[in-house]
């Protein structure tokens, strides 16, 4: 009996045994060959800090989050951006007022006159970074757009005139020209709350392009100059920004395992076992089944998939989802940077024709509310950031991953109106184009310095940097 006894202890003991080896042998990453385990692959995405981050990022409070906010008070104009104090109060509370007024249908058509006038009275301007559609742009606030705006980058919101109670949005269409006027059942005594934080919070004097004449196209009032449109804000203070150096954190990456591991996780590879090379300019190379990972001793991840028909899955249950999702992961690669948290990133490209699940977007880095602008020939990128998606699954990745630090220099970048008045109209490609935007950017120079420049955008999306007397990069060609 007590030897029966002993036998059936024993084979327990080996059958939980054999249990526990057969986990390990599923979960454990060094068992498999050539690196490639479902389960561990799985256990690292369920237990992974970048988990946490992709919980904690919203792709729909992102998308609804403006470039910029001006604040109107009839002549003073004072511009939020990203950096500011009150700047992410003004967007909680400007969401309210949106998701409010999908569920208005007091909607009406107004004149192009009304919407300059809003400029000059008290009220908030609202502009995008990227044209969004409407619809999907109402989708991230959980309703429905009904108004006949297709597409829109930008908005304004006032009080009404009689009853406190209600606030008025102008949506103006990007394509069209159309602007629709919605009576909103929503507050209105926000729009003084913000004029009352930014009558304390600026010195710097700012006018719309319509107010100085650089939106007309009579000669006789002004010669040689720029056609600016109408609502582009122009500043006259002078704006002191320091230059930038950059950290590659790529340098000697072969040799930084704790760096590229969470890096290969997120691209769903396993971390142990994992065929790869070193190239001759120390650029590491990483190789699975369908796919190489590239980190660029330059600093430029690049993820490569070999068919087209593989590639990283995202949401594909629709197509909003999808963007969404492509946002997420985005955001969770960024997260593993170590970055200035000056640093920030934004859209770069418009989200208005997508109707597949096949797109491709792009981002920009942010330091000091200028964008980073990179020399192609040096990091085979123009954008900070580019995705291609293919059929739900992103196919093609790159992102530049060094990071970037105040310089022991400051520059004296001069003003916006001091930039406008070096600027030679001859460089632009056509007579009939005409300024959307005049902003700081950074540059690289060959000593390896990143220098603050003021930058116009045209109507056909180009950019071009401008002389100024304060600074010239010496091997930068401009206007």
């Amino acid at each position: 009996m007590k030897i029966e006894r002993l036998k059936s202890i024993l084979l327990i003991i080996l059958v939980i045994s054999s249990i526990v080896l057969t986990a390990n042998k599923w979960f454990n990453e060094e068992l498999w060959p050539e690196g490639y385990s479902f389960f561990s692959d799985v256990k690292n995405r369920l237990s992974g800090d970048n988990n946490k981050a992709k919980a904690e990022f919203s792709p729909n409070k992102e998308v609804l989050r403006p470039a910029k906010i001006i604040v109107n008070n009839l002549s003073s104009h004072v511009q939020y951006t990203k950096s500011a104090e009150n700047y992410d109060e003004i967007c909680d509370e400007i969401t309210g007022v949106l998701s409010s007024s999908l569920k208005s249908d007091k909607i009406s058509k107004v004149e192009n006159e009304e919407w300059d006038n809003l400029l000059k009275m008290k009220s908030c301007y609202f502009s995008y970074p990227v044209i969004y559609d409407a619809s999907y742009f109402a989708s991230q606030l959980s309703g429905k757009y009904t108004g006949s705006v297709k597409y829109f980058k930008e908005f304004i919101i006032t009080e009404d005139p009689r009853i406190s109670s209600l606030t008025h949005l102008y949506l103006k269409d990007s394509v069209t020209g159309v602007i629709e006027k919605i009576v909103v059942d929503y507050d209105s005594r926000i729009i003084k709350k913000y004029i009352s934080y930014a009558k304390n919070e600026t010195n710097e004097i700012s006018y719309y392009s319509f107010e100085l004449n650089f939106d007309t196209e009579d000669k006789s009032k002004i010669k040689d100059h720029a056609i600016i449109e109408r609502d582009v804000l122009i500043n006259i203070s002078e704006k002191n920004l320091p230059k930038l150096s950059e950290q590659n954190i790529f340098k000697n990456i072969a040799d930084n395992d704790s760096l590229y591991t969470p890096i290969l996780s997120y691209f769903q590879y396993n971390t142990s076992g994992i065929r790869k090379y070193v190239e001759s300019d120390n650029s590491m190379v990483f190789v699975e089944n369908y796919g190489t990972l590239k980190l660029h001793s330059n600093g430029v991840l690049e993820y490569k998939s070999n068919d087209k028909t593989k590639g990283i899955k995202l949401d594909n249950s629709s197509v909003n989802a999808c963007l969404n999702s492509c946002m997420t992961f985005v955001n969770g690669v960024t997260m593993l940077m170590n970055k200035n948290p000056l640093l920030y990133y934004e859209i770069s490209s418009d989200i208005h024709d997508i109707q597949s699940l096949s797109f491709n977007m792009t981002f920009d880095y942010y330091i000091n509310d200028s964008k980073i602008i990179f020399d192609e020939k040096k990091y085979n990128t123009k954008n900070a950031i580019s995705v291609e998606v293919e059929n739900g699954a992103i196919v093609s990745y790159t992102q530049v991953f060094n990071s970037y630090l105040p310089y022991q220099e400051t520059v004296n970048c001069g003003s916006a109106i001091n930039a406008i008045d070096n600027l030679n109209t001859d460089k632009l490609t056509s007579k009939d184009e005409k300024i959307t935007d005049i902003f700081t950017a950074y540059h690289y120079n060959k000593q390896g310095i990143w220098t603050p420049l003021w930058y116009i955008k045209d109507s056909k999306g180009n950019t071009t940097a401008i002389k100024t007397e304060s600074v010239v990069p010496s091997d930068l060609e401009v206007q």
